[in-house]
């Protein structure tokens, strides 16, 4: 719960890079939780990798698609 939390406050607040470092360790990170904010947030990119990094790959390209149409 608190990963998720915290994954959400820092992308609500643009901190790509903390939102990263905090998300490359061990995490007990919800997606589904977060995936409206990074999405609200505009940080496909960021979402794809968590997603490709735990195995939806479908859900990745998804992601990375929308990216690119932008």
């Amino acid at each position: 719960m608190v990963d998720t939390t915290l994954v959400r406050l820092l992308a609500e607040e643009g901190r790509t890079t903390d939102l990263l470092k905090v998300l490359e360790g061990p995490n007990d990170c919800v997606v589904q939780q977060v995936e409206p904010t990074l999405l609200d947030s505009g940080l496909y990119q960021v979402l794809a990798e968590i997603q490709l990094k735990r195995g939806e790959v479908s859900r990745s390209e998804e992601h990375t698609s929308e990216l690119q149409s932008q």
